[in-house]
């Protein structure tokens, strides 16, 4: 029984191992040797080709990202500065109101002829102070919590200070009846 050449397509006796007419070998794979080494480099290259330009996207996309991941966090480092110095100002605003208001404790303490200028300017201050709050108030909000606290304290101070102006008036009621009753007596 005959086989047909796989180069030639002549028929050629059954277990031939080359062709007598072409020498073209007869096994699939001797036959088609040079292709599938040519196919397998091919392969071979492409993948590496791949895998190169893989590595570079990915390399790339890395530099990118910690450059943009860099570039974030100065920006928050830029706010977080800002915010703190923000917060600095606010703070010495706060201690300086702090420290006036209790000046003006001591001095309405001491002398009650000057309590109502000085309540019309603690109340400027504290008018001031809230609007400065509402300004500050989605920057800091300690600040507002800080606001009703300095209207407690001017609350209680003006009650401190009708209370202390209520009370020479009495005083000063008793030490006549007193007199009088003492001359009377």
């Amino acid at each position: 029984m005959n086989k047909r050449c796989i180069g030639c397509k002549r028929e050629i006796p059954w277990g031939q191992q080359d062709c007598p007419f072409c020498g073209a070998p007869q096994g699939f794979l001797r036959y088609h040797r040079r292709s599938i080494i040519v196919l397998l480099l091919v392969i071979a290259a492409s993948g590496w080709g791949g895998y190169q330009l893989t590595q570079q996207l990915n390399h790339k996309a890395a530099t990118d990202m910690a450059r943009q991941l860099e570039i974030q966090t100065s920006a928050a480092n830029e706010k977080v500065a800002q915010l703190r110095a923000e917060l600095k100002t606010v703070s010495q605003k706060l201690q300086l109101s702090e420290e006036k208001l209790k000046q003006a404790s001591e001095k309405i303490s001491a002398s009650s002829s000057r309590n109502d200028e000085q309540i019309a300017e603690l109340q400027q201050k504290l008018a001031a102070a809230e609007k400065e709050a509402k300004n500050q108030q989605g920057r800091a909000g300690w600040l507002g919590r800080e606001n009703v606290r300095l209207k407690a304290e001017l609350k209680k101070f003006t009650e401190q200070q009708q209370t202390a102006g209520q009370t020479p008036a009495n005083v000063s009621a008793n030490p006549a009846a007193t007199s009088s009753g003492s001359n009377t007596e």
